[in-house]
């Protein structure tokens, strides 16, 4: 289960990769989650996304966030809807909830609650993973990377290569 946040859906969308996101999720290899404050920030950026979208149900349980919410106040409305979205996930007791962000900030949050996060690099290496896209077309994405707005060392864009080439 992907929870996508804002700048990761704007990078797969300035790739042209939005549809292997839609064809992996109809295919049921991966589900997707939109945090409604991501769908508002993409409203605001002028983005329309059309995505299939598992409903999740979000109860935020203000005992169970009280221990990290001056962390997530540091971030943007998009990234705390999203790590928001996924904790309360794991808290429901669903299992392979992934945030994707590459806000580094959002990251080590991520981190220290223990939920799983990746990048877009990580993304593009999962849908490899699941036979989602090929490793031509992985490598291909990451080539195109540095025409996007993520902005990235060329360091590990050479390690998402070199992982991806040798899977």
């Amino acid at each position: 289960m992907l929870v996508l946040d804002t700048s990761t859906i704007i990078v797969l969308e300035e790739l042209g990769a939005l549809n292997i996101l839609r064809t992996a999720a109809e295919a049921s290899l991966i589900s997707i989650v939109i945090p409604q404050a991501v769908e508002r920030e993409l409203q605001r950026a002028r983005r329309r996304i059309d995505l299939p979208k598992t409903q999740a149900t979000i109860e935020y349980k203000p005992q169970n966030l009280a221990h990290f919410y001056t962390k997530l106040l540091s971030l943007g409305e998009g990234e705390r809807s999203t790590i928001l979205t996924a904790y309360t996930l794991i808290l429901q007791g669903k299992s392979n909830v992934v945030v994707v962000t590459d806000d580094l900030e959002a990251r080590r949050v991520c981190e220290r609650l223990g939920i799983r996060v990746v990048g877009t690099l990580g993304l593009i290496e999962l849908l490899k993973k699941c036979k989602a896209i090929t490793k031509e077309k992985a490598l291909e994405m990451l080539q195109r990377i540095s025409s996007t707005s993520l902005r990235i060392t060329q360091k590990l864009l050479n390690e998402a290569h070199k992982k991806i080439s040798t899977q």
